[in-house]
């Protein structure tokens, strides 16, 4: 029973350290997109000639 128990222990350890590194990336992600977004606006309302 203290194996089992010690390895379910180890596996919801991985499970939290893996749903954490894939919300790190999805926030990652999401940030780059906005600031491509941000820079795309700043760009065609700044820069003369500039097209998407």
């Amino acid at each position: 029973m203290n194996k089992k128990s010690l390895m379910i222990v180890f596996i919801i350890i991985i499970l939290i350290l893996v749903g954490i590194f894939m919300k790190m990336k999805y926030d990652e992600k999401k940030y780059y997109d906005e600031q491509k977004e941000r820079i795309t606006i700043y760009m065609k309302h700044n820069v003369k000639g500039y097209k998407i």
